[in-house]
């Protein structure tokens, strides 16, 4: 199968008049095509527009993007699409940086290929540069050699027609941050590859699905700069800006350090693909043959690194390659990996040396702290070992891991017969349930001792933990509202202690479900502890746990959601606003005496008023009752204070007490909750 679009195509698709996401008229504070040119630390970014390279034009801007690189500049992109037909070579601090709120697009129009942005020329140095906030459509980014101190931070990377890495680093160290990587049915391939580098961190990308039920589900590894490149992305296609089709998991692999990776960290990604096994199938499919014989593009690993050194693999969330060896995390000849607080999910860890390598190791491999879901560890090699000729395994541990499975008689670790020369131990490693996993090969010791071969300069990780996943519990919905009614939520979720919110409408347009079921969400976002509500938002503008979520005006599209990947239990009742605690029972009080009230709210909340009669006409007990529920009425949200009567309910406007009226009692004042709490009150008379 021949992945390509034509020339021809590419350049309409790329002269669509494009409106950028933020497109407004410029003004007067505005710096390049009405937009502020972003901070880079010491970094003048040249506007892309002042030097005559203009978005949406529907041409080919390669020459004049070189001929400004060149010049040694660096260029800011506003938002809008930019054709490039030749690829594009970035010298000594050549950074390119696209728009912070709009949607920047270099757009590859290359006929059967993808332009290629970078420098791979070896003994060129490049260093302190930076590619930030730019979605590559049909380009990829690569660096090879001399090349050192770069950061690559929240870009995306889609429609990619070669099948090679999408972005590609070699060498030093290197920032890969807040990245999408994204491939459709017609342009699978590879995702990033780290050769030789050292002291590199890769952390908080995507690769593979961002859909939206994934990303609620991988929501706490989500750093805003990540969720935003998202939604750009999807706002583009929505635009017809951008080409997106849904399954975008058509890895190959999503991540090769294939030599010499040292003193590096991969941390908090997300890699989801899918279950495929064969990406492309040949175009003369022989029945006669086995599927495996007529892919012509089949699957690698989820992951493939080898010959490492010194390697951090913590925080990440690993699923959607298929169920078989190809399909694995595989860790190879190497050194010195720590593995700790990873979600693996149908997704197995195996190490996998051979002999054909000259680095005959595999010592020093810690796995910890992780949760596997379906999954095992496991170690094999591919020759037995002789006293002469062996792989060096020592300090392979195992433990504290999670395992979820319904299968609890399979082996989920193990070790090759093959290795006579290595050191398997494990510990801690429990089902759910707390039933051990059973074990091939591997020497079971006290934690104390597994933990003891850690060495002491990696202790810090022992308190890393798995990300937790989110969970859906369900969604905010219920009957229309009438008056004199509220909305309750309780909720109890593990982990927590029982927790409600209450949404008072303050019209009568509010009562329809889905005005009030998107007011509720709100308030459950800002008052609950450990859950989140709504839709996923467009535009992050909080700084809580729930910042990525928004209310939709929906009667059943607010999901609620735990945040740590517990259960919970919830109730939504339309309840009546005024809830009877009591009344306010009176007597005749003497002159210079004092009535003090007070409440006690059911989330624990306290109020109190006092009511001291202006004279004595006021001392009577159906005369003092009547201030003091005017006073109730006026000092205490949430609390009324009368008789009970038909509300008068305005559309614009719903009062607090307004089925509520104070009269001259001594016993007819009734006190109501109008919150939908329950409550506690106390009266006493005093000096």
């Amino acid at each position: 199968m021949k992945h390509s679009r034509t020339l021809l195509s590419l350049i309409i698709a790329g002269a669509i008049s494009i409106t950028a996401l933020n497109a407004n008229a410029a003004d007067s504070d505005s710096d390049c095509a009405g937009e502020q040119i972003p901070q880079l630390s010491n970094v003048v970014l040249t506007c892309a527009t002042e030097i005559g390279i203009n978005p949406n034009q529907g041409i080919d801007l390669s020459a004049e993007i070189s001929t400004a690189l060149s010049d040694g500049k660096s260029i800011f992109f506003p938002a809008g699409s930019y054709l490039i037909g030749s690829d594009i070579i970035l010298n000594e601090k050549n950074n390119l940086v696209g728009s912070d709120t709009g949607v920047t697009i270099l757009r590859g129009v290359k006929p059967n290929e993808s332009i290629s942005i970078g420098n791979k020329a070896y003994s060129i140095p490049v260093s302190q540069l930076t590619i930030k906030n730019i979605i590559f459509d049909n380009a990829k980014v690569k660096f090879y050699g001399n090349k050192k101190n770069i950061s690559i931070i929240n870009n995306a990377f889609i429609n990619t027609i070669t099948t090679e890495e999408q972005l590609s680093v070699s060498h030093n160290p290197f920032t890969i941050h807040g990245n999408v990587f994204l491939r459709d049915k017609n342009h699978p391939g590879l995702g990033i590859s780290t050769y030789r580098n050292s002291n590199t961190k890769v952390e908080n990308n995507v690769i593979g699905d961002i859909s939206d039920e994934n990303i609620l589900l991988t929501m706490n590894y989500y750093d805003v700069g990540t969720f935003n490149i998202i939604n750009k992305i999807k706002a583009a296609a929505k635009n017809q800006q951008l080409t997106l089709l849904d399954d975008q998991g058509h890895f190959i692999s999503g991540w090769y350090a294939t030599d010499g990776l040292k003193n590096s960290v991969f941390r908090n990604n997300v890699i989801s693909g899918n279950t495929l096994e064969c990406l492309v199938v040949k175009e003369e499919k022989d029945d006669n043959k086995t599927d495996d014989e007529n892919c012509a593009m089949g699957r690698d690993h989820v992951l493939y690194i080898k010959q490492y050194n010194n390697v951090d693999i913590v925080n990440n969330y690993f699923s959607g390659w298929p169920e078989r060896p190809s399909g694995q995390l595989k860790f190879r000849n190497a050194s010195h990996l720590y593995f700790a607080g990873n979600y693996l999910n149908k997704t197995e860890f195996n190490a996998r040396p051979y002999k054909s390598s000259s680095t005959l190791n595999m010592d020093n491999t810690f796995i910890f702290n992780n949760t596997l879901q379906d999954a095992m560890i496991g170690y094999w090699q591919d020759f037995s070992d002789t006293d002469d000729f062996y792989i060096n395994s020592e300090n392979y541990v195992v433990f504290d891991n999670l395992f979820i499975s319904d299968d609890q008689a399979k082996k989920q670790l193990t070790a090759t017969w093959r290795s006579t020369h290595g050191e398997y131990l494990e510990a801690n490693n429990y089902y759910i349930d707390q039933t051990p996993v059973a074990t091939d090969g591997f020497q079971s010791v006290n934690i104390a001792t597994a933990k003891e071969r850690l060495p002491a300069e990696k202790a810090s990780l022992l308190a890393i933990k798995p990300i937790p996943l989110w969970k859906k519990v369900g969604n905010i919905s219920g009957e229309n509202l009438k008056d004199d009614q509220l909305v309750r939520l309780d909720i109890e979720a593990e982990g927590y202690p029982a927790q409600f919110v209450v949404y008072q409408p303050k019209n009568r347009s509010s009562y329809p479900t889905y005005r009030w079921a998107a007011e509720l969400t709100d308030l459950f976002n800002e008052k609950i502890a450990g859950a989140c509500a709504g839709v996923l938002t467009s535009k992050v503008t909080a700084d809580n746990n729930c910042k990525f979520m928004a209310k939709k005006h929906s009667s059943y599209l607010n999901g609620i959601y735990t945040t740590e990947g517990g259960a919970a239990t919830y109730t939504t009742k339309i309840v009546d606003k005024y809830l009877d605690v009591g009344y306010i029972s009176a007597s005749k009080i003497k002159p210079g005496q004092s009535v003090k009230f007070a409440v006690t709210f059911e989330d624990g909340s306290y109020k109190d008023v006092t009511y001291t009669p202006t004279d004595e006409y006021w001392t009577a007990g159906h005369r003092w009752p009547l201030k003091l529920a005017e006073k109730i009425n006026a000092s205490i949200p949430g609390l009324c204070a009368g008789q009970r009567m038909e509300a008068k309910v305005e559309v614009n406007e719903i009062s607090k007490c307004g089925g509520v009226k104070p009269i001259p009692s001594s016993h007819l004042n009734s006190i109501y909750t109008a919150n939908g709490q329950s409550a506690k009150i106390a009266l006493s008379i005093g000096n």
